[in-house]
Parts: C-alpha cells; structure tokens; sequence
C-alpha cells in the first residue's frame, strides 16, 4: 500500500485531467509545495530478500526527482527507506517493492528542531520552532505553556493527567495557581 500525500487521491488526480503531466506532490490549483520529504516502510520476509534486490535493481532508475537521503535496514523484517520526492511517479516506481513484501511510503514533516528543543528542555527554542512555521501567536503561546506546566508536574502520571485533560479540553489552571 503506498499513502500519497493527499486525503483525496481520487480527486486530486481527477482535478489535474488525464492529459496533464505527472502531478507534482501537493500541487492544487498551480500551487504546489514542491519537494516532500518521505518515510518509507518496507516489510519484507528475510528468505525473499534476493527476490527483493532482483526487483530493485531491474529496469531503468527511479525518476529524476527521486532523492535518497537515508536507508536502514534494522536487522528483523523491517527496512526504513527515507527520500524526497516531487512527483507520484516516484512513489508509484518504488510501489515495485509490494511484488516481495509490503511498502508504505509516509508523507513526513521535519519536526527535528522541536524534538531536539523537548529533549534540551528549552521552551525558547522551541518557540522559535513553532514561530518559523508561522503558527499564530495565541496558539504559540499555548503550545509553550503546556510544555512549561508538563515541565512542572511532579512525576510522569502527573504529566500524564495534564496531557489527558488537555486533550479532553479541560479548564487550565492559570500561571500562579
């Protein structure tokens, strides 16, 4: 199975006509957002993995925009191919790999920076994460106070409470309180 980055594949193709070029990723209506960023998933039994190499390496290359940025082979029945992409047609040529085993390919955000600001605990930097996205202030604001209070809570299932009734949308204590 391989999940493009569209909710409405169907109609996203059906909108660019049967006479257009390959679609590029994201594009609507001549706005499109270019390269994406993929994580592909590849489950494969270990006793076909020559039959997988015979069908990677046959025919032609994959098309141009295809950039492989990373590829692990996490020694089970799971490789994790990470590229970037314009067109489906990159997706589809690796859809190849479903003749031997199961491949996904994952539309992906970077969220590197803000993990990296979790891991450091450093709520400026990750405010300068979610301010480059260009999210609005308010919700910012928000998103920094919840990483400041789950900071606070005492132990993790206090930390666990407060992400659960954040979720559920219930009443925040105000700084202070």
């Amino acid at each position: 199975m391989i999940c493009y980055n569209t909710d409405n594949l169907e109609g996203f193709l059906t909108s660019h006509g049967a006479g257009d070029s390959v679609p590029r990723i994201g594009e609507s209506k001549g706005e499109g957002w270019g390269t994406m960023l993929y994580v592909g998933l590849f489950r494969i039994d270990r006793s076909r993995d020559l039959e997988f190499w015979a069908v990677l390496w046959q025919g032609s290359q994959p098309p141009a925009d295809f950039e492989l940025l990373a590829a692990y082979n996490l020694l089970t029945d799971l490789r994790v191919i990470v590229f970037r992409a314009e067109t489906l047609a990159t997706v589809r040529w690796l859809d190849r790999l479903n003749l031997v085993g199961h491949f996904e390919a994952h539309p992906t955000l970077d969220q590197t920076e803000g993990y990296q600001a979790a891991f450091a605990r450093d709520l400026a930097r990750f405010d300068g994460f979610l301010s480059t996205r260009n999210a609005p202030r308010a919700a910012i604001d928000g998103m920094v106070d919840f990483r400041r209070r789950a900071m606070a809570a005492p132990s993790l299932w206090d930390a666990l409470r407060l992400g659960r009734a954040e979720a559920e949308g219930a009443p925040r204590p105000r700084q202070g309180e």
